[in-house]
């Protein structure tokens, strides 16, 4: 840093000129420049160590230079550098204040800032003359701090005032589709289908169904039909009712239909994750209503492009077994693992059904026609519209009607609508017990005006390398027990298996000594085969060779004997049966079957 003179009549370095200068715009005289001057009299300076900024005074003009204070800290049309860097290059205002990772410095600091706050605003009333220099010698406009704040008020009253009916529906509906009754008589009442149901209920089952409301509608009705709403407050009781087998067969004496099933809410659904997008998605339904008869529906999940993602829905019909499935946290089908996790529903879109337009009701419908949904033709009375049944989308001009929610307008309107309901979610101020409720608030946005963003936390490298290194140790850590268990059951698998193989070794073993025993008793049933084979062939030499002859012999005999003197037969019977004993004799020498 460059040394500096005490003394007048010499010539200063530039960095004391810059710092004259300086001082020269902060006190709102016009500038003495130390080369065109050379009788300057800086006859002291002063350095102040909170600021590190040196002061001059002239002798021949003396002028009181104020404290340094925030206001007049900011070096405007000044050549001068300062020793240390500011914070932002931006930054109008002293509204500041220094990271820290300690609470007890982020308490000093903003007390300390509240008081340098209002040390700058008296100082800003007592020196009005320095504030307006500083002012006029800007080389950038200062925008108030007041006028900002209005313009984000103004700014998000008006988005308020356009979205409060679409956040009101959003956040007021029912959390359950209506179950739609329909009768063919309009002298049914509300009171009487929602009590007579309750009974039944009650009386055969001996189950409680909670009813949040009951309403009446014609909207899709024809002459003499009417339609009643039935609302839930649970999803048991919705559950209960989705089986029709277990609704009364009359209600009220009259006979009913359902013009529709009610669609399975967000309670009852399920998010299967990661899920192939190559799988056969028709078996992997089959195989998860095989494995949960409960489950209605498998809806491949797609995103705003329409594409199929890795998500997958299920809708169920029983609260126990969606319950029982999000304790598992796992769902394994086909020998795979699937994480499971609760199915979060999109906010329901505020669609006026007049003139197809969003965020407003009916009754809010500044337009004087009604608009079709599906052709978007305006009319003065669309009973008399006659449709022509080609989609056309009021918003955007695609093929699809003006309520559909793939449009991509709702689609963005349900977006920004997403993003308001978290915005004031999370900006909702802490409910305090202690506050008294008889008191009637009224919010009013300029008593809250939004405080400036707070500065970003500067990240330490070295404190980022650590993180990663320790988030990677207890990863590695993980690992490694996992590795230990799957080591621990393959050595019990090794162990099983020397047990089983043991097991078997011995089976085997006996089926060789059986099957030895079992060879033996085959060898000796073979001889006495052979044995009985050569018997056999003996008696049938003997048969042949000794008894048939001699038998055929004593046949001829006793038939000569049956005959008279003349040849004639005396006993005919006995000489026919003699005869045919003969035959058969002889067929039996020559190895033929008896006829």
């Amino acid at each position: 840093m460059a040394n500096y003179r005490q003394r007048g009549d010499t010539v200063h370095t530039n960095n004391k000129q810059k710092n004259c200068y300086m001082v020269d715009n902060l006190v709102g005289e016009p500038s003495h420049n130390c080369y065109n001057n050379q009788q300057c009299q800086c006859s002291s300076s002063r350095y102040d160590p909170n600021s590190k900024v040196y002061f001059s005074s002239n002798s021949n003009n003396k002028q009181h230079v104020p404290p340094p204070i925030a206001t007049n800290m900011d070096l405007l049309n000044s050549p001068a550098h300062s020793l240390r860097r500011s914070y932002s290059n931006v930054s109008d205002d002293d509204d500041f204040q220094t990271v820290s990772h300690k609470k007890s410095k982020q308490l000093n600091n903003l007390m300390h800032h509240n008081n340098r706050s209002q040390l700058s605003h008296r100082q800003q009333h007592v020196n009005p003359v320095v504030n307006n220099n500083l002012i006029m010698n800007a080389s950038r406009p200062i925008t108030p701090l007041t006028s900002t704040n209005d313009m984000n008020i103004q700014q998000s009253r008006q988005q308020q005032n356009i979205t409060t009916a679409s956040t009101r529906f959003a956040l007021t509906r029912y959390p359950f589709p209506p179950h739609i009754v329909r009768f063919n008589s309009k002298t049914v009442t509300v009171n009487q289908v929602k009590e007579e149901i309750t009974k039944h209920v009650k009386n055969v089952y001996q189950f409680d169904i909670e009813v949040a409301n009951c309403r009446t509608s014609n909207f899709k009705c024809n002459n003499n039909e009417l339609d009643i709403l039935l609302y839930l407050k649970d999803s048991t009781s919705f559950a209960f009712l989705l089986d029709q087998t277990k609704w009364p067969t009359k209600i009220a004496g009259e006979d009913y239909c359902f013009p529709s099933l009610a669609s399975i809410p967000p309670q009852l659904s399920l998010i299967i994750k990661n899920v192939n997008l190559n799988i056969d998605f028709d078996e992997f339904s089959f195989e998860i209503k095989n494995l949960y008869p409960e489950v209605k529906n498998v809806i491949r999940m797609k995103n705003k492009f329409g594409n199929n993602i890795k998500l997958v829905k299920i809708e169920l019909t029983s609260t126990k077994v969606r319950q029982d499935i999000l304790d598992d946290k796992k769902l394994i089908i086909n020998y795979i693992t699937y994480d499971i996790d609760h199915y979060l529903a999109p906010i329901n879109v505020l669609i006026c059904s007049k003139c197809c337009g969003l965020g407003h009701f009916r009754k809010q419908c500044p337009e004087l026609s009604e608009t079709c949904r599906t052709c978007s033709q305006t009319f003065q009375d669309l009973k008399e519209h006659h449709c022509s049944s080609d989609p056309k989308c009021k918003h955007c001009n695609g093929d699809h009607t003006s309520n559909s929610m793939k449009c991509p307008v709702v689609k963005d309107f349900r977006a920004e609508l997403t993003r308001k309901i978290l915005s004031n979610n999370n900006n909702r101020a802490p409910f305090s017990p202690t506050t008294n409720n008889k008191i009637n608030h009224q919010y009013n946005p300029s008593d809250f005006p939004p405080i400036t963003s707070s500065w970003p936390q500067v990240d330490n490298p070295m404190m980022s390398k650590l993180n990663d290194v320790i988030n990677g140790l207890a990863q590695v850590n993980v690992t490694l027990g996992k590795l230990c268990e799957t080591n621990r059951k393959f050595e019990q698998f090794i162990v099983d298996k020397n047990v089983h193989d043991m097991m078997i070794i011995k089976e085997i073993e006996h089926l060789k000594i059986l099957d030895k025993k079992f060879e033996n008793d085959l060898i000796l049933l073979n001889t006495k085969t052979i044995t009985q084979d050569n018997l056999t062939k003996r008696n049938d030499d003997i048969l042949k060779q000794l008894l048939l002859p001699v038998l055929e012999d004593i046949l001829k005999f006793i038939i000569v004997m049956n005959k008279d003197n003349s040849g004639r037969p005396l006993d005919a019977d006995v000489k026919s049966r003699f005869e045919l004993y003969r035959t058969q004799v002889a067929k039996t020498s020559e190895s033929k079957i008896f006829n």
